[in-house]
């Protein structure tokens, strides 16, 4: 096979670099490196026009951080592992073809295994995409993407006759004619149609199945328990604060350790949720029950997160919502200031003591 780092495949990683833009999002003759996963990393998959060498724009969430000093990449070294990962992976790539004559969709993404949070709303465009046009059927998607939660809740709401071509990483992809959509940032009214479909598929589906776990009151924290997490700067030190609510009759949940209906279940039938910020809430959040009452433990000196990119009812215009601002590590919070956070969180909710 042809080495396609000295003949100058990847050379995106120059500043004057060269970006292809469609207006309509297909792109004709392009081959597509389906990158590398590596734990801590985010997938790194691009796409080029192979006449041009010209980089598909749409085709990475982190373009963007070929500036050496964007935040990302200071970091958490986004465009530098990408360059590296192609430097080391780039000669021993598998090379296919696809079939030319239909047109194929792409479905990978810098998030499909490392932040469900991210990754879900660039699915979510994409699935609402193939709904609205029942033409485009032949889809690229990285293998293994069905055995992540996304893949199982995407499963759910994907058109039935939609044609599958699983990738694996570390693969050179040659597509004569393929859409490739812009990457979104999460934006969760947006979907709210499709969000709905999900959620009453799973209420016919699996609420009798886990009825058990109906009615709790649920702990949704990013914390040092969680173990894939990407962003360590929103993971919370609070195992005093979580024994405290478990003996208030709490459960904490894990999402990466349960079956991800069992945990949708959970949630969009729990009596009161305390939650946290960052990709633990991103995708979770689309089956919290608007009934619960809801304690979101957000970090001290950093906004909070409305709009567009949370549930509606998220929100201090709900009476049942509350809002405490925290310490990162709560473990080392003083008494008084602890005792204070547990009583918020638990007045109305439990008649045991702290």
């Amino acid at each position: 096979m042809e080495d396609y780092n000295s003949s100058g495949l990847f050379t995106w990683n120059t500043p004057n670099t060269q970006c292809a833009v469609s207006e309509t999002n297909v792109y004709k003759d392009v081959l597509i490196h389906t990158g590398t996963r590596k734990k801590g990393e985010w997938e790194n998959s691009i796409a080029v026009i192979e006449s041009t060498r010209e980089v598909v724009s749409n085709s990475n969430h982190f373009l963007h951080c070929r500036d050496w000093g964007n935040w990302y990449n200071v970091r958490y070294n986004i465009y530098s592992n990408i360059i590296r990962n192609y430097a080391e992976t780039g000669t021993k790539s598998v090379d296919i073809s696809l079939q030319p004559g239909p047109m194929y969709f792409y479905m990978l993404s810098a998030f499909s295994f490392s932040n469900s949070g991210h990754n879900l709303s660039e699915m979510l465009n994409c699935v609402a995409y193939l709904c609205s046009h029942s033409d485009i059927r032949h889809v690229i998607i990285p293998q293994g993407y069905w055995d992540t939660h996304n893949g199982r809740i995407l499963r759910l709401v994907l058109p039935d006759d939609c044609v599958f071509y699983e990738v694996p990483f570390c693969m050179l992809v040659r597509v004569p004619a393929v859409i490739i959509l812009h990457p979104v940032h999460f934006n969760i009214t947006k979907y709210m149609s499709l969000v709905n479909r999900i959620t009453d598929q799973i209420t016919t589906k699996y609420c009798a199945l886990y009825s058990e776990w109906h009615g709790k009151r649920v702990i949704l924290m990013k914390t040092m328990c969680n173990k894939n997490v990407m962003l360590s700067y929103t993971q919370f030190k609070c195992d005093t604060l979580i024994d405290c609510l478990i003996g208030c009759g709490f459960i904490y949940v894990i999402p990466e350790e349960m079956d991800v209906f069992q945990l949708a279940v959970c949630l969009m039938t729990a009596d009161h949720i305390v939650y946290s910020t960052g990709s633990i809430l991103y995708t979770n959040q689309i089956f919290f029950n608007p009934n619960a009452k809801f304690t979101y433990m957000y970090l001290k000196g950093t906004p909070l997160r409305n709009g567009c990119e949370v549930m509606p009812f998220l929100s201090s215009t709900n009476p049942r919502y509350t809002c405490i601002w925290a310490d990162l590590n709560l473990d080392e919070a003083e008494p008084e200031a602890l005792d204070e956070i547990i009583q918020t969180i638990t007045v109305g909710t439990s008649n045991n003591g702290i």
